[in-house]
């Protein structure tokens, strides 16, 4: 399932004048799925499993 089914007719508008927006979204999307699984790591990881 695609999340930007809103703009698959054309790649307007462009960010920074040639990124086309399903692009940009994507990344938006990955980095905010690599920001909260790193919040999930720092905040839920359990010490003891750390320690030698």
């Amino acid at each position: 399932m695609r999340n930007d089914a809103w703009n698959w007719h054309e790649a307007r508008p462009l960010l920074f004048g040639f990124l086309p927006v399903g692009l940009w979204w994507q990344m938006l999307v990955s980095l905010a799925a690599s920001g909260f699984m790193w919040l999930c790591v720092k905040l839920a990881w359990p010490d003891h499993l750390e320690d030698p």
